[in-house]
């Protein structure tokens, strides 16, 4: 459905952003259609770091002093 839906583009790197970020958002939207409104938020925020760290833009010390709450 992504790859029919999303924008096209004959650059590869455009190509896979495009993919990429019009999976995400289509994930986000899907999920958060059957979650409690008081959930969408921390799986924004759950989603937001893995996303993150995957791109290894996430400090894990941070992450969890995040968790700890400190």
């Amino acid at each position: 459905m992504s790859v029919e839906n999303s924008p096209a583009t004959n650059v590869l790197e455009e190509r896979l952003k495009i993919l990429n970020d019009y999976f995400t958002l289509n994930l986000y939207q899907n999920v958060c259609r059957s979650l409690f409104e008081v959930h969408k938020l921390l799986f924004s925020l759950i989603l937001t770091h893995k996303i993150l760290d995957g791109y290894k833009q996430m400090d894990p010390i941070e992450w969890r002093y995040l968790l700890a709450g400190t």
